[in-house]
Formats: C-alpha cells, sequence, structure tokens
C-alpha cells in the first residue's frame, strides 16, 4: 500500500508540474502576442498607394543646378492696384518643386527695384509639395499672417495670394522632370487659417490671374 500511496504521490507531483510549466508557456504567448499587437497600434500608417503621389521633400544638397535662369517675381506697384513683375535669377534645377521654392524665397527677399513686396521677410517656407495634378502646396510659417494686422484690405490680400500664385506658376520654373504648377493652395502651420485672410477663401487652390498683372483687379 505504501508503495502504491507513493507512486500516486510522484504521479500527482508531475502533474502539478507539467501544469505548472504549461501555464508559463500559456503566459508567455500572450504576454508577446500583446507586444506584436502595441508595436502594430503604434507603428506608422503608409499612405494609400493608388492616392496622388505628392513629391516628396528632397535635400537641396540632391539636387544638380543646370543652370542660372531669370524668371519673374511678382510685387506690388506703389499705388497697391497691381502686380508688377521683376525679373531675378535663381539656380535652376531639374525639378519644378525646387525651382517653386528658390523663387518663392526670392520674392521673401523682396524686391530689387521701386516696388513693395507682398510677404513678410520675416515668412519662412515650411514644406513645399507638388502633386501629380499640377496643385502646388506651400506650406508657411504664421509670419505670412502677421503683416496684415496694420493693414487688412481685399486688394492687399489679393496681391500677396496672386503675386506667390503667379510667380510659382509661370512656365519659366517648370523643370524637365516634374509637371508645371497649375493651381496654387497656400497653407500656414500645415493649416488652411480661418481667420486669415479676412477677405478671401484659402480653403481651396487658387489659379493663376494674369488681370492682376496687367491693369490691376477686374
Amino acid at each position: 500500500m505504501m508503495g502504491r500511496a507513493r507512486r500516486v504521490e510522484i504521479y500527482r507531483r508531475i502533474f502539478f508540474a507539467a501544469w505548472g510549466l504549461a501555464t508559463v508557456v500559456l503566459v508567455f504567448i500572450v504576454a508577446l502576442l500583446v507586444f506584436v499587437l502595441l508595436r502594430q497600434e503604434h507603428a506608422p500608417v503608409m499612405p494609400n498607394a493608388q492616392a496622388d503621389p505628392v513629391a516628396p521633400p528632397q535635400d537641396e544638397a540632391q539636387f544638380e543646378t543646370s543652370s542660372t535662369k531669370e524668371v519673374d517675381l511678382f510685387f506690388a506697384d506703389k499705388q497697391g492696384l497691381r502686380l508688377v513683375p521683376e525679373k531675378a535669377p535663381i539656380e535652376f534645377t531639374e525639378f519644378t518643386t525646387e525651382n517653386c521654392r528658390r523663387a518663392v524665397e526670392a520674392l521673401i527677399r523682396g524686391p530689387q527695384g521701386d516696388l513693395d513686396p507682398v510677404i513678410s521677410p520675416e515668412t519662412r517656407i515650411r514644406g513645399l509639395y507638388l502633386m501629380a495634378d499640377g496643385e502646388l502646396v506651400i506650406d508657411f510659417t504664421l509670419d505670412l499672417a502677421l503683416q496684415f494686422k496694420k493693414t487688412a484690405s481685399a486688394s492687399f490680400e489679393s496681391l500677396m495670394i496672386y503675386g506667390i500664385v503667379n510667380t510659382v506658376a509661370q512656365e519659366a520654373v517648370k523643370g524637365s522632370r516634374e509637371p508645371a504648377v497649375t493651381k496654387v493652395r497656400l497653407l500656414m502651420e500645415g493649416l488652411p487659417r480661418e481667420s486669415f485672410p479676412v477677405h478671401a477663401d484659402i480653403s481651396e487652390p487658387f489659379t493663376p490671374d494674369p488681370a492682376w498683372a496687367s491693369r490691376g483687379p477686374l
């Protein structure tokens, strides 16, 4: 009887040892699954491959400058009634996106002649992207809006908007490896500002308007 009782005790211990080992393995598997799920939850979401591609931001050092080219920069006349083109050289590349960036940076630096700037010199470009359909998205810092705290007029806002749009939509800035700009969407700090401009709706992209550069607004 003692031998049988000893065998039962041994079997019981083996059973509980196996049960404990299985429990440890199960807990490990559950912990591993939770870890994998958390990793997937925090992984970055990849954009839809079928969406219109956007030209990715590229390091300026990657661009090969083929030549210096003159483009028109559109500034305001002294009366603040129309845009006047001023010739300025930019380092030209094969990429429309980079040519537009350099043209806008020249526009921010201001005119060389007897014209008025349309963008505050403190303004900086946060991002600039060209869509496949020719829509150029320009994201500015909030400095773009600060200049309108003292002067908030529909005419001045339009001069700013079309000074930018007419500058980047000209054929002269088109590179050989990207499409020409057909319309421009303006953002500030990544978003369209509801409170600026006061008189113009920038929730939709703008197309170039040569009327502002000929005789002023119609």
